[in-house]
């Protein structure tokens, strides 16, 4: 089911199905059977840096908690009664804040809670498109083309810097970087909005990918961020030593 999604590690850290089984057993109903496969198969970490799963176990440890935080809402949001929401569980959340939560009673649907706004989205439950948001305008988010997926370990390691005083082109450094550096790329993801200018390269042979952001408003900087398992460490030291020609600072 989730075959597509390129896996920036190989190294996943994914749940059993007992423990959904007994999450079910005090839900007392059962969850989708994506969520059984997603959390089997992907487990712990970020869909396109933007969604993270629940885990079973947080599930059963939490649900009470952010219900009991529902139910203090003085406004909900639009085309949802607090006793929906009193017989869901949150399943995920987004880095902004939006809150996947699930309902028995409509089963086809993972819906959305909004942390900016007071319209519910919804998604389908099959998890095919966790990115593609609806409403009743009809779709307000597409799925992206790429979809990849990085595990959060405590042996994954990141780096942070700068370049400051770029004085050459961003895609002039990224062909600097992969002449240099002589690492295979599985995939290049370039970002583009009105304020700046984003490219990912997804390294296979460092379990990583290397970030690099041209923020309009800093003409002359370039941030970057390398995430990476730990075990590539000299293979990064290589890429820092590069990068530090051109004025990396960490």
């Amino acid at each position: 089911m989730f075959d597509t999604i390129y896996l920036v590690s190989p190294k996943l850290i994914t749940g059993t199905s007992q423990d959904i089984i007994q999450l079910e057993d005090v839900m007392g109903f059962e969850l989708p059977d994506s969520y059984h496969i997603y959390s089997t198969t992907l487990g712990r970490g970020w869909l396109c840096d933007t969604i993270w799963m629940f885990e079973p176990a947080f599930i059963q440890s939490e649900y009470q908690t952010i219900r009991n935080r529902w139910a203090a809402l003085t406004q909900l949001p639009t085309n949802i009664t607090q006793e929906q929401l009193q017989m869901s569980i949150p399943i995920a959340k987004t880095d902004e804040g939006d809150q996947f939560i699930y309902n028995p009673l409509s089963p086809e649907r993972i819906f959305i809670l909004p942390g900016h706004n007071n319209i519910v989205y919804w998604t389908s439950s099959t998890f095919q498109s966790l990115l593609q948001w609806e409403s009743a305008q009809g779709v307000v988010q597409k799925t992206p083309t790429f979809l990849y997926f990085e595990p959060d370990r405590e042996d994954r390691w990141q780096k942070l810097g700068t370049l400051e005083s770029m004085h050459i082109f961003m895609e002039e450094l990224i062909h600097l970087i992969q002449k240099r550096l002589a690492l295979p790329i599985a995939h290049r993801l370039d970002e583009q909005t009105d304020v700046s200018q984003t490219t990912i390269l997804f390294y296979p042979s460092i379990g990583g990918r290397l970030e690099l952001t041209h923020d309009y408003s800093d003409e002359d900087t370039v941030y970057i961020m390398i995430n990476y398992d730990s075990e590539y460490e000299k293979i990064i030291q290589s890429l820092v030593a590069i990068l530090q020609e051109y004025g990396f600072d960490e």
